[in-house]
C-alpha cells in the first residue's frame, strides 16, 4: 500500500488497473515509477509506454519541463505534475513490501492528512472541494450527491477499495442511513450513534465519534440546496486483515446524495419464505452490509411473485419486518409492532413512532406477532428511513387502504421533523 493506493505486482512486471495514486513523492523501498497510464475509467492498453491515450495529455518524456530526477535512495523517481496516473513497478532484487516500510505514507486517522507533498497533488488534478457558494449554480435544485472521504469533499464518487481490501471480500462494513429533506435531518444523532455501535460490533474501530459524524453529515447536507431530498448514509469499514480484520485499519467514508421521499404512497407484501437468522448466526445487532444478501433474496422471490416487498419470519415463526423496513398493524385503533428480540434491527424510525403515536394517546404495543395477526389487521404499514411512514396496500390477496393509525403515524413524524433544522 502506498498511500491510499495498494499496488499487487508480480516482480519484474508492470502494474494494470491498480486505481489512482493517493501517496507520497517518495516510493517505498523496491518500488519505482515505471511509466504512465490513464486514470481509472480512463485506461485504455498502450504499446508504446510514451503514449498515452484518449487522455489529451503529453507524456513525461514530451514535457521534460515539468519532470525532474529525484534521487530518493532506492532509486530514482520522477516528479511529475498533473499529468494522469502512474504504474509502479517493483525491482526483482527488492525485499517484500511490509506494512511498517509504508506506514509512513498513509494519512492520519479522523481525516487529516499528512502535511508533506503526495504523488495525488502531483499526478492528477483533485475533484473540486464542493462548496455551496461556488461548486452549486444558481438555481441549480439537485446534484448526484456529496462525499467525504480521506478527509476531503467531493462531488465524484470515490474510489476506494480494492480486491484485497478486507471490506471488499469479506464484507466488514457498517453504515447506517438517515434522511434529509427541505433543509431537515430528524434524528440524525441516533443514525449516528447506531454506526459507531455497529461498526464495533463488526470489530472495527471507528475513527470519529457519533458526534463527531453528526457534524459531517450537516455539513454534507449544507452543501446541497435547502430543498433537496437526500440520503444520508455514513460508513466505516476494514482495509486490512485475513479472516479477522485489523481493527486499526478502519477507515470512514460518507455519502449524501439525491433520494426523493416515495411519499405516502402504498405498496404490496408478501409473505417470505427466507427468515431472519438468530443471533447467534450472524451480526444481528449491527447494520452491516453481510446481512443484506438475506433480505435481496427475499425482494428477487416477491418481486418474481408480482409484489414490492416480503414480509420475514423470525427462526421462531413469527413475523419480524420487511425486507427493508420494521413492520407495523393496527386492530382496533392498537398499533402494533414485532418485539425487538435481537433477529432483526428495530429502526431509529420504528422507535421515534412508537414514541409520537404514544404521546399523541394511541396504544402502543410491542409483542410477538404472527402471520395471522398480519391477515386480521385493520391497517399494516411500515416505518424506515427510506419512506419513513408508508402504508401497506396489499397483503398476498388481501387488498388494503391507507388507515387512520397509518396516517396519524405519517403526519406526526413529518411534523415532528420540523424541528430538526441544518440550516
Amino acid at each position: 500500500r502506498v498511500g491510499r493506493f495498494r499496488v499487487l505486482v508480480e516482480p519484474g512486471r508492470q502494474t494494470h488497473g491498480v486505481g489512482e495514486v493517493q501517496a507520497q513523492d517518495t516510493c517505498p523501498e523496491g518500488w519505482r515509477i515505471d511509466g504512465l497510464r490513464p486514470p481509472r475509467g480512463q485506461r485504455t492498453q498502450t504499446r508504446d509506454r510514451k503514449t498515452v491515450r484518449g487522455l489529451g495529455i503529453e507524456t513525461a518524456q514530451e514535457r521534460r519541463g515539468d519532470v525532474e530526477e529525484r534521487d530518493h535512495g532506492s532509486g530514482t523517481v520522477p516528479h511529475v505534475s498533473d499529468i494522469g496516473a502512474v504504474a509502479l513497478r517493483r525491482r526483482p532484487e527488492a525485499a517484500p513490501l511490509r506494512r511498517e516500510a509504508v506506514a509512513a505514507n498513509r494519512p492520519r486517522r479522523g481525516g487529516q492528512l499528512l502535511d508533506n507533498r503526495r504523488f495525488g497533488d502531483m499526478l492528477r488534478p483533485r475533484p473540486a472541494v464542493v462548496d455551496r457558494s461556488d461548486a452549486i449554480p444558481d438555481g441549480r435544485k439537485s446534484m448526484t450527491g456529496i462525499f467525504y472521504a480521506n478527509g476531503e469533499w467531493t462531488d465524484e464518487n470515490p474510489k476506494l477499495t480494492g480486491p484485497m481490501d478486507h471490506a471488499f471480500w469479506m464484507s466488514t462494513v457498517a453504515f447506517d442511513g438517515a434522511r434529509a429533506f427541505r433543509g431537515l435531518a430528524p434524528d440524525l444523532e441516533p443514525h449516528c450513534v447506531r454506526l459507531v455501535n455497529s461498526a464495533v460490533a463488526m470489530g472495527l474501530k471507528p475513527t470519529l465519534n457519533a458526534g463527531e459524524v453528526a457534524e459531517l453529515c450537516r455539513e454534507a447536507v449544507r452543501k446541497h440546496p435547502k430543498d433537496a431530498e437526500l440520503y444520508i448514509r455514513p460508513m466505516f469499514y476494514a482495509t486490512e486483515g485475513f479472516v479477522l480484520p485489523e481493527p486499526d485499519s478502519t477507515e470512514f467514508v460518507l455519502a449524501v446524495y439525491d433520494s426523493p421521499l416515495p411519499g405516502f404512497t402504498g405498496f404490496k407484501a408478501c409473505l417470505s419464505s427466507y427468515r431472519r437468522p438468530a443471533t447467534d448466526m450472524a451480526p444481528t445487532d449491527a447494520k452491516a452490509s453481510c446481512l443484506y444478501p438475506n433480505s435481496q433474496r427475499a425482494l428477487r422471490e416477491a418481486e418474481a411473485r408480482g409484489f414490492d416487498n416480503a414480509i420475514i419470519r423470525d427462526p421462531n415463526n413469527n413475523v419480524a419486518e420487511l425486507a427493508t423496513a420494521n413492520i407495523w398493524i393496527a386492530k382496533d385503533g392498537v398499533a402494533s409492532t414485532p418485539v425487538d428480540n435481537g433477529t432483526f434491527l428495530a429502526g431509529v424510525t420504528r422507535k421515534r413512532v412508537m414514541d409520537l403515536l404514544s404521546g399523541d394517546g394511541v396504544q402502543v404495543e410491542e409483542r410477538t406477532m404472527t402471520w395471522d395477526d398480519v391477515m386480521t389487521a385493520d391497517e399494516v404499514f411500515s416505518t424506515g428511513n427510506y419512506g419513513k411512514v408508508m402504508p401497506v396496500t396489499r397483503v398476498e390477496d388481501r387488498d388494503l387502504q391507507p388507515g387512520p393509525v397509518a396516517t396519524r403515524a405519517h403526519d406526526l413524524y413529518f411534523e415532528f421533523a420540523k424541528s430538526a433544522s441544518v440550516f
